[in-house]
């Protein structure tokens, strides 16, 4: 009885090691860091540390160096590390070995699902009593861009409730292993639409983390799979798998993933895996399948807590134009409260910048003379000396500064910045606030009290822009990675498509990952954008077309930066013009790309002007489906500029053995220049003027010519009738 007892306390124990996962990560891949300095007496850097709802952690271990600077005292000066407010390792800073390495044990019983507090806190000093407290002398560089962090977990079993879609199925916390399979009856149009809204609405969940789409015709194991089609068709389909769940249409439904196993006779079996996720999303018709998935789309709250859900009805709210996450419309004023700032209090000598992060519509029309409005409200503390300020950094650049002179302090309302537009940027923008204080008191050996050293910032505070046209110059490869421009000029991607040539696991794939990226730009899942094997180039509206180079269309075809047929006409850059213009030499050749190669372009439609085409391409589909694999990561997505982007992609061996990045981009400007505005297309009087600028003063000369010339025939006339009427 004992050795049974053992043999299976054996078996679970392996079964458990078996489950569990190593990882071995750069922290630069885990949060967005880098080298930084840690100045004066006292100062600290905080991250946020994600930890996966899904994650069992058994252990976690961090490695990093840092650097201090040899002036510093060793018996009074530390590096501490922290996790979630409990101090984890103590390291004295040492002048006579100023380079440190830590190796620093995360408690598992610490590390919770969600975002941990990580803060790096110093203490230094150069003198055993008085010293002054930001001397340059003070300072303790974290190499945190070279850090790196081992986990050991295992995925802890799902419970099978819908609830589980807003924020433990697909996790923004999640850095790693982020497949879907998604399973559909055929690859027709509606089909292929259905499926890329629920790619793009997992892509709004997974918030900003890379994605790996899959389409295959059966369910993958070790990943969370999707399937969508009639109830007869999910029946049909699960059979096979020994599966037979209830189904009242249209439902979505949430039940175990399976595995195969083989019993002692050989024989395949399945079991179920409460590691991962298996969704039906199921109707008896179209409509009623579309009316699951746009419900599967919203599912933005822990609810229901049942496995299923029959629907009835389906609402969306009323959209407008360029409604995407973070957007800010123009004429409006928005209090800081709207943007996710709230009421904050600066303390100390520098006090920790705060930011404000928002979005501007990409094809803003920047004119001068326009001004953006900063109306501010604070609250300084007596006692300061009056060199003291808060600043004001736009995108990380100063622009502003409020002196704080009063020694009395203040309460300050509707102070106001006026900022010109033309210092604000299409897309991303932030706008930060970093006071600088000292107190009256800093002479030598005093007592230099720092409590009274504070700012208070209030949410009520506001911002406005004013009214802007919508017309940008294209093309620009880089705004489809900011916002999804042009494609979510509607939020919900209507006027918009994907278009394949081919169709297979692969090229579906490559567009479901596409979808994902738009759905994580835009803030918002693209229900009435198109998946289309149909190409058309009097399509009236935009398209990304997913397309070998042997499969692409001739008009999409010479219509691209560098143009595809049998002999392809290369343009090799030569040098740039200092008014931004480049130079390049055109190369007519036969000749190929390899297989780990693909390449994006961006260019106007062949047929409607205005519109855009974002072509991607690659000798076989499955170096397409690998392209759109690498888009969804942030690294590539920063690399991508102008308006043809090369990229090489390594295969892992050879990753590996040259320790390098498993990909590499090359981006260029070389294509034609056309412009795009809030309706999407343009006139050809538009397109012509900006495709050839100097038409504009010849314009303006001709114009000059001809009303001089009238204004002359004017005034031989009227000195005709005078010089009759004298006679």
């Amino acid at each position: 009885m004992k050795l049974m007892k053992f043999l299976l306390l054996c078996c679970f124990v392996f079964s458990v090691c078996l489950d569990a996962k190593t990882l071995k990560i750069p922290l630069s891949e885990v949060y967005p860091v880098e080298s930084l300095d840690l100045r004066c007496i006292d100062a600290k850097y905080e991250m946020k540390l994600p930890i996966p709802a899904r994650w069992q952690v058994n252990s976690a271990k961090l490695f990093f160096s840092y650097v201090n600077s040899a002036s510093l005292l060793k018996k009074n000066s530390q590096l501490v590390v922290r996790l979630n407010g409990t101090p984890l390792a103590q390291m004295k800073l040492d002048p006579n070995a100023p380079e440190g390495h830590a190796e620093i044990d995360l408690p598992s019983l610490l590390l919770q699902p969600g975002y941990n507090d990580l803060v790096f806190e110093v203490n230094q000093h150069y003198a055993t009593q008085c010293e002054l407290p930001c001397v340059p002398e003070l300072w303790t560089r974290l190499k945190l861009d070279q850090a790196y962090m081992e986990f050991d977990y295992t995925l802890a079993p799902l419970p099978k409730q819908l609830s589980l879609v807003a924020n433990t199925l697909f996790d923004e916390r999640s850095f790693l292993d982020n497949n879907i399979n998604i399973v559909t009856e055929d690859y027709r149009d509606e089909n292929l639409s259905v499926a890329g809204s629920i790619a793009s609405g997992i892509g709004v969940r997974f918030n900003f983390q890379p994605t790996n789409f899959h389409a295959r015709k059966s369910l993958i194991e070790k990943m969370d799979n999707i399937v969508i089609g009639s109830e007869q068709f999910i029946r049909d389909f699960l059979s096979q798998y020994n599966l037979n769940p209830i189904i009242e249409t249209p439902t979505v439904t949430i039940l175990s993933m399976i595995k195969s196993e083989f019993d002692e006779q050989g024989n395949q079996e399945y079991i179920e895996d409460e590691r991962y996720a298996l969704i039906l999303i199921a109707g008896d018709s179209q409509k009623e399948i579309q009316l699951a998935a746009e419900s599967f789309d919203v599912l933005s709250l822990p609810f229901p807590d049942t496995n299923s859900m029959r629907l009835h009805e389906f609402e969306l709210p009323d959209i407008r134009m360029y409604a995407g996450k973070n957007t800010l419309a123009t004429g409006a004023d928005y209090e800081f409260n709207k943007l996710d700032f709230a009421t904050h209090t600066f303390r100390g000598f520098s006090g920790s910048q705060k930011t404000i992060n928002f979005r501007l519509p990409s094809d803003f029309m920047i004119k001068p003379n326009q001004y953006v409005d900063l109306n501010l409200n604070y609250a300084y503390g007596a006692g300061s000396r009056t060199d003291s300020s808060l600043n004001v950094l736009l995108n990380k650049q100063y622009v502003a500064s409020i002196h704080l002179d009063d020694p009395r302090g203040g309460l300050i309302s509707n102070y106001q910045i006026s900022m010109p537009t033309y210092l604000f940027k299409e897309g991303n923008n932030s706008i930060s606030f970093q006071p600088t204080m000292t107190p009256l008191v800093t002479e030598n050996c005093s007592f230099i009290q720092t409590e009274n050293l504070f700012l208070t910032l209030f949410d009520n505070s506001s911002m406005r822009f004013p009214e802007m046209p919508h017309k940008i110059e294209m093309p620009r490869l880089d705004l489809m990675f900011v916002n999804g421009f042009p494609f979510t000029r509607w939020p919900d991607g209507f006027e918009a498509r994907i278009a394949l040539t081919e169709l297979n696991e692969n090229t579906v794939a490559a567009a479901y990952n596409m979808m994902a990226v738009l759905g994580q730009k835009n803030g918002y899942p693209l229900i009435s954008m198109e998946v289309t094997n149909k190409l058309d180039e009097n399509y009236d509206g935009e398209q990304i077309v997913i397309s070998t180079m042997r499969a692409l269309p001739k008009p999409f075809a010479e219509n691209a930066p560098l143009k595809i047929g049998e002999k392809l006409r290369v343009p090799y850059p030569i040098y740039q013009e200092l008014e931004g213009e480049t130079n390049v030499a055109i190369s007519t050749q036969q000749s190929d790309i390899s297989f780990d190669k693909g390449m994006i372009m961006q260019y106007q439609s062949p047929g409607v002007l205005g519109r855009s085409v974002v072509l991607f391409t690659a000798k076989t589909t499955e170096a397409l489906r690998r392209l759109t694999r690498f888009t969804t990561q942030g690294a590539l997505q920063s690399q991508v500029k102008g308006d043809l982007v090369m990229v090489d992609m390594f295969d892992e061996k050879r990753t590996r053995a040259l320790e390098q990045a498993k990909f590499s981009a090359v981006s260029v400007t070389v294509g034609d220049k056309y412009i795009t505005g809030k309706a999407g297309k343009v006139n050809a009087v538009e397109s012509v003027f900006v495709s050839n600028p100097n038409l504009y003063w010849i314009a303006i000369l001709v114009s000059i010519l001809l009303f001089s010339l009238l204004y002359y025939l004017l005034l031989k006339r009227r000195r005709a009738m005078r010089q009759e009427n004298e006679s």
